[in-house]
């Protein structure tokens, strides 16, 4: 089961408190901005290390190497003792950790293409997909940059394209709202044009890291 804590700003210290101390299940710190979840995970940081853990048993995750580098930062200003190196990085990062040199390098090379590389590659193929089933809502692009979130967030599931689209077939023949299955499926075969242009230019995207990651570790 997963718990949960909302942060607002000037939260009691009770609830700050519950997610620094927290135990056991996974826990979602939700909040907005400012309200004191980067802290919140400095000093979770810190208290579990308090408790005895090891350093390289935590990992922190951030959305930006930036962001992984002022949050070390702030992290090794409030440490105590000797250690050699805090892991604080982004999921391609810890990705590249888990599958070795190799990948590492990969992920700092040419061949592998972030979003933009990939929402300019589906643009220009724009004219060979179907997408009578999607409102474009006066930006293909907008359509096109929400389907690479989409596929990056199915890899990071795990979800293939072959898993994705039995999925989306099954809809129809379960007797779900027709235009829903309509859509699913066309998004299932904008997917797997997506996979194939991937293959077809020799490259990776950097949520084929991410999933061979899990896949090892799970």
């Amino acid at each position: 089961m997963l718990s949960d804590v909302l942060l607002t700003p000037g939260a009691p210290l009770p609830a700050w408190s519950e997610a620094v101390t927290h135990r056991d299940r996974p826990l979602l710190v939700l909040g907005a901005a400012g309200t004191g979840k980067t802290s919140v995970i400095e000093a979770r940081f810190c208290w579990l290390v308090e408790q005895g853990c090891r350093l390289e048993q935590i990992v922190v995750l951030t959305p930006s190497a930036a962001r992984a580098d002022a949050l070390r930062e702030r992290l090794e200003q409030r440490l105590q003792g000797a250690y050699e190196e805090l892991l604080v990085t982004t999921a391609l990062g810890l990705a590249g950790l888990v599958l070795g040199p190799g990948a590492a390098a990969c992920g700092a090379g040419e061949t592998v293409f972030g979003a933009s590389d990939r929402l300019a590659m589906l643009t220009e193929r724009i004219d060979q997909l179907s997408l009578r089933h999607h409102d474009f809502g006066g930006s293909a692009t907008g359509l096109l940059a929400g389907f690479v979130r989409r596929i990056d967030r199915l890899k990071a599931e795990l979800v293939g394209i072959e898993d994705y689209a039995a999925w989306a077939a099954g809809l129809a023949r379960s007797g779900a709202d027709p235009a829903r299955a309509a859509r699913e499926q066309e998004f299932a075969e904008v997917y797997r044009a997506h996979e194939q242009l991937l293959a077809e230019a020799e490259v990776r995207d950097r949520g084929d890291l991410v999933r061979d990651a899990l896949r090892q570790v799970r």
